[in-house]
């Protein structure tokens, strides 16, 4: 709203705003990286400039954009670990869900997980500040449905039979498309068919090696799979749906490891960095193949490539 107002409520007005918060969290992701593993700051510094899913939420000025942001914000501000930073981490976490509503899962999960080693290590004072913050976004919507029954969200949502259920059907459908999901997360990471096989390959390297040598890197996947097994209840398949749970997976990646876990976590943001430059070298061959058809896109800004 800050740049509708600014640009007089011209069209183009909002487009510069969600590059503007684009570019934001780019810069709060190389924070990030900085803050968990310095060895990778050459690797993101090349990546934020090119990956397909940060250019893809800078571009689209429709609600959803600023997952990537508040996420960013809220794991930035947990890594500070201190109790006003993890309070403002909540907020920021919770205010992914205004964006989305599926954003409560990775964040919520996240959340809880982090909630209860902070108990178990009688950290009572950063649990509750973490909860509380993580909470208090969602208060307007549970306001609003206590207020004017029978609300919009929460109750809405139930009311209207959304939950999934446990029918074969429904379970045949859910499998397919978990399948289809992981399949889809591998792609949209590099956008290349060839590179999301080995990108498969490596994650899963990665898995086997934290099992052994550094689970607490599954406070950061746990949150990427639960995201991806919920969004299987819903179709069709949309990146939307994921972008919660992409920078938690960044993050698991570039998390310090030893050994051969080193050597997995740099091949695969290597493949990432690969996949960003297939898609800029071979978009002018499609622009020129396609030219009328571009600038149709451009226009009615869902040109797909960036």
């Amino acid at each position: 709203m800050p740049f509708a107002v600014a640009g007089h409520f011209e069209p183009i007005s909002p487009v510069y705003g969600t590059v503007f918060w684009g570019v934001i969290t780019a810069i709060i992701l190389i924070l990030i990286v900085k803050k968990t593993n310095k060895t990778f700051l050459p690797h993101i510094l090349l990546l934020t400039l090119l990956w397909y899913p940060l250019l893809q939420t800078s571009r689209w000025a429709w609600n959803p954009n600023l997952i990537p942001l508040w996420i960013a914000f809220g794991i930035w501000f947990f890594l500070r670990k201190t109790a006003i930073s993890y309070f403002l981490s909540g907020i920021c976490l919770g205010l992914a869900f205004h964006q989305h509503y599926l954003a409560v899962i990775a964040t919520g999960i996240f959340v809880v997980e982090h909630c209860i080693i902070f108990l178990k290590e009688k950290k009572f004072r950063e649990s509750s500040s973490f909860i509380f913050g993580y909470i208090l976004p969602f208060l307007p919507f549970i306001f609003f449905d206590l207020r004017h029954p029978p609300g919009l969200f929460f109750n809405h949502y139930l009311m209207q039979g959304n939950v999934p259920t446990h029918s074969s059907v429904v379970q045949q459908a859910f499998f397919v498309n978990l399948l289809d999901n992981i399949k889809f997360l591998f792609f949209y990471l590099t956008q290349n068919n060839f590179l999301a096989v080995p990108l498969g390959g490596i994650f899963l390297g990665l898995l086997l090696y934290d099992v052994k040598h550094n689970r607490k890197a599954f406070l950061y996947i746990i949150p990427v799979a639960m995201q991806i097994i919920v969004a299987s209840f819903i179709n069709p398949i949309a990146s939307r749906y994921i972008w919660p749970a992409i920078l938690f997976l960044l993050v698991w990646v570039i998390m310090p490891r030893k050994l051969y876990g080193t050597f997995l976590s740099k091949g695969a943001v290597i493949l990432l960095i690969v996949g960003s430059f297939f898609i800029h070298s071979t978009t002018p061959l499609l622009r020129s193949a396609t030219k009328s058809y571009d600038n149709f896109r451009s226009r009615s800004c869902h040109y797909k490539y960036c």
